[in-house]
């Protein structure tokens, strides 16, 4: 049972990243579908495991599967990798430094903000 809930979550990650893909495409060459998933990705994942998971006492499989599956699934490490390996070969330095840059800060500053949110909302639930 712990594998079919984990697979439900991931089959509906891939199919958000997919169609995030396809709702955004790259702008001059920069991978914003990417940079969309992984940062979204990064506030999911805090909110799953500091708020979802403690306001409503929800099973530690489910939060990790919610977690491994839909946001596992829905992320990507290898296309961010690929994407900027790809600006360097092109000589586009700044390209791959600012996405990168975005990417990295941009993640760690949505994962502290999702940490304070998801602190204000276990308050406010009491």
């Amino acid at each position: 049972m712990n594998y079919l809930v984990l697979i439900i979550f991931a089959f509906l990650g891939g199919i958000t990243r997919y169609q995030i893909s396809v709702w955004f495409t790259p702008i001059n060459g920069f991978p914003i579908a990417t940079l969309i998933v992984n940062l979204l990705g990064c506030f999911l994942l805090v909110l799953i495991t500091n708020y979802i998971g403690r306001a409503y006492k929800l099973s530690p499989i489910l939060i990790s599967s919610m977690g491994s599956g839909f946001v596992g699934a829905m992320t990507t490490f290898s296309t961010f990798s690929n994407e900027t390996l790809k600006m360097l070969i092109n000589h586009q330095y700044l390209t791959a430094i600012g996405y990168d840059g975005l990417s990295l800060i941009g993640g760690v500053l949505i994962s502290l903000i999702c940490i304070k949110l998801s602190a204000y909302l276990l308050r406010r639930k009491g």
